[in-house]
């Protein structure tokens, strides 16, 4: 909905041809003369809602007032940008409250800071929560009590600080991916039980046996691990017993891999026992900054692929475009690898 010299007639032809199909709405700011208008022919298709992207600015938000939880059928995910205005405390209460009212809604990204009001409702529904607001550690417990089905969990400005943790740690008993970053997760990790955890991303803790505890008093099996060493034991981490499980390992933030942590990865054919290696069960690796020696990244890799036949061994390599300004020798051989059958991604990050 951004842009200049809004044609209204447009948008009601285009809304004609969609014949009552589920909509990806996008309400960018915008003080065209014609915004008002426009606004008013979507939300009289609300019922088409499917995915929606907005800002609290005060006339969407006056629209938001008026809804009812009921009329919006489809709308599976909902994306809250910023806030361009301050929103009176009773209003923004009844926004949470449509909002967690509705019993489609499973996806909810909140980049805005969290209302007192929000953990005073249950959301039912939700599948999914990202945010971007800062959050303590009894925010955090607060939130995640409130998510009764939640799945998917990612914290991206945790503040690690002291909570009143008076009882047991909070299970919660869905959760598969949690992601949380900014801050030391350990003080978080302590206060949770997840028996259903399989995804991990975090930052490495500086008791790294934080982790430890969580999958033991938790009974679950990580398959999926995103680590950044900004601070903390990164090699003590992943020697850990209870990672043996992961499968997909990921490595992200600056002088993550280093000559040392390389060589721990690599596959030592001398012993033949499988469960002495790092990580025997590792099909992918990816990484978005090294610091390596001329031949230890490449070697590492080689080390863990098996051809493209073998069902064991390392199959995909995901490799930051930051990463090709390696050695020529290291690159040659990465693009060597490639043509024998390894899939190497290079992403944008």
């Amino acid at each position: 909905m951004a842009g200049k010299n809004i044609d209204l007639a447009l948008y009601r032809l285009w809304l004609k041809r969609t014949q009552g199909a589920p909509l990806a709405i996008n309400f960018n700011q915008n003080k065209d003369r014609g915004f008002d208008n426009v606004l008013a022919l979507i939300f009289s298709h609300i019922r088409q809602w499917a995915n929606v992207k907005l800002n609290f600015q005060p006339s969407i938000c006056t629209k938001l007032l008026t809804l009812q939880p009921e009329s919006l059928p489809l709308l599976k995910k909902v994306r809250i940008g910023r806030r361009t205005f301050d929103i009176a405390d009773s209003d923004m209460q009844k926004i949470v409250s449509i909002f967690a009212q509705i019993p489609t809604l499973s996806d909810l990204c909140w980049r805005v800071d969290i209302p007192d009001c929000f953990t005073s409702v249950v959301w039912s529904n939700l599948r999914k929560f990202s945010t971007a607001a800062t959050l303590e550690t009894g925010e955090c417990l607060a939130l995640l009590s409130s998510f009764p089905q939640i799945e998917d969990v990612f914290f991206r400005n945790y503040i690690n600080s002291p909570a009143d943790i008076t009882s047991s740690a909070l299970t919660v008993k869905n959760l598969r991916s949690f992601s949380i970053f900014w801050s030391d997760p350990a003080g978080l990790f302590d206060a949770l039980t997840l028996p259903s955890l399989e995804t991990l991303r975090s930052l490495v803790p500086a008791d790294y046996t934080s982790i430890e505890r969580l999958i033991e008093r938790s009974n679950c099996t990580i398959r999926h691990l995103t680590v950044n060493a900004r601070r903390g034991d990164l090699l003590a981490l992943l020697k850990l017993k209870c990672l043996h499980s992961v499968c997909s390992l990921r490595f992200t933030g600056s002088s993550v891999l280093t000559d040392t942590i390389a060589r721990q990865l690599t596959w030592n054919c001398d012993l033949s026992d499988s469960s002495a290696q790092l990580f025997p069960n590792l099909s992918l690796i990816g990484i978005s900054c090294c610091h390596t020696s001329k031949g230890v990244l490449p070697f590492m890799i080689m080390s863990r692929w098996h051809g493209s036949r073998n069902p064991h061994g390392l199959k995909r390599v995901e490799i930051s475009r930051y990463l090709m300004n390696l050695v020529d020798e290291d690159r040659s051989l990465l693009r060597g690898l490639e043509k024998l059958g390894l899939d190497i991604i290079v992403s944008s990050v």
